[in-house]
């Protein structure tokens, strides 16, 4: 007896049978910049092996954001819909339980399967190649309207990482100590290494703290512009839209220099946040010097467009 043909599956064999090929993500209860990191690949793994990609479950409950007062509160289902097309919840059940499932790690197989996507893997690396596909699948997601990739191509991006980070030195920053804050210095020094080479650069702050008034403070004396108020996710494409990107050790500045695919300057080579190309410089390394010719690169690669 032959398959049975479901709608949403779209690759067939030369015979005329169907086969069946699902990714379902297993989201968490981390902040965007992490829990889009299995969302991306298991986006770049349909697009390429013409899968189908089952709800995802954004409703989650967060409490620490709202016991730190934090003004990102995690509500991710507000911004990102379940699904585009293909399954409801209900028909993804029936399909998790009449196909094998199997870890996104197993190896390539014929056969109809649901491939399971989770956890952090190797960050951006993993995805290094399928910035269209992942951007596409992002768009297509989105329930809030999303910045144009060109939005901001006269700013570069500073985002200043608080929140649940414990506080850092300058040291554990050019060290690439994990889970600590980038201090404001090592942003100040960016900035006035940038403008040695670039006086009129323009920046554009993001930061889960914009109310604090130390960070309120840095900006006024450095003439860096706060970027408007939005969700998580026009941030992260409001930051790709820069010219380039000075990051915090996150996912989330690492969002914006992936989706951006323009220059971005990393504290420490230690990081395991970088794309792993020729687009990311270290401050620990060369400074901010390769990191301003680079942007140059770009403004003159964009006049020339």
């Amino acid at each position: 007896m032959g398959s049975v043909w479901h709608p949403w599956s779209r690759q067939k064999d030369v015979m005329g049978s169907t086969e069946e090929k699902y990714g379902q993500v297993q989201i968490g209860r981390a902040g965007l910049g992490n829990e889009l990191l299995p969302f991306a690949r298991c986006a770049s793994w349909c697009d390429s092996e013409l899968g189908t990609m089952l709800p995802v479950g954004w409703r989650k409950l967060h409490v620490g954001p709202y016991l730190r007062r934090e003004s990102d509160k995690r509500q991710y289902h507000r911004e990102l819909r379940s699904r585009v097309s293909g399954p409801n919840p209900v028909q993804a059940m029936r399909i998790k339980r009449r196909l094998p499932l199997v870890s996104e790690d197993h190896a390539s197989e014929a056969g109809s399967h649901v491939r399971v996507f989770s956890g952090l893997g190797r960050y951006f690396q993993d995805l290094l190649g399928a910035e269209s596909a992942v951007r596409s699948a992002l768009r297509s997601h989105s329930k809030v309207r999303l910045p144009s990739k060109d939005a901001c191509q006269s700013h570069v991006a500073v985002h200043v990482r608080r929140g649940d980070f414990g506080a850092g030195s300058q040291q554990s920053a050019l060290s690439g100590v994990n889970n600590t804050a980038t201090p404001l210095s090592v942003f100040t020094e960016v900035v006035q290494q940038v403008r040695a080479h670039r006086a009129k650069q323009r920046f554009l702050l993001f930061t889960d703290e914009p109310d604090s008034a130390e960070i309120q403070q840095w900006a006024e004396e450095h003439v860096v512009e706060f970027a408007p108020r939005g969700t998580a996710l026009q941030h992260i494409f409001l930051m790709a839209s820069c010219s380039g990107v000075v990051t915090s050790n996150s996912t989330f500045s690492g969002w914006g220099a992936y989706l951006g695919e323009g220059p971005a300057l990393w504290s420490s080579s230690e990081t395991k946040y970088a794309r792993g190309n020729e687009q990311d410089f270290f401050l620990n390394r060369s400074g901010a010097e390769e990191f301003s010719r680079a942007l140059s690169a770009r403004a003159r690669s964009s006049e020339v467009r």
